[in-house]
């Protein structure tokens, strides 16, 4: 079965970024989290069955999460994959 795959990077209130963390760990659908450098704070990568589920995770769930100023989302619309060695 296909998966949807996106890329949400938040910038996130300073000092709040522990418990901004611990509330997106708890979404089942984000898979990967990642503290980053630049612009934004973090990096969430969701992955879910059905494109419409994106949409709702991002404004039902992560919009939703105090102290998460403002969110970027980057659609994966297909997958390299390469393994070395």
């Amino acid at each position: 079965m296909n998966k949807y795959t996106a890329f949400v990077l938040m910038k996130v209130t300073i000092g709040k970024l522990p418990e901004v963390s611990k509330e997106l760990l708890a979404i089942e659908e984000i898979k990967e989290l990642y503290m980053v450098t630049g612009e934004f704070d973090l990096l969430a990568i969701l992955e879910v069955d059905k494109y419409d589920q994106l949409g709702e995770i991002i404004v039902e769930k992560i919009h939703k999460i105090k102290n998460i100023e403002r969110t970027q989302t980057l659609m994966a619309f297909k997958t390299y994959r390469y393994f070395l060695g």
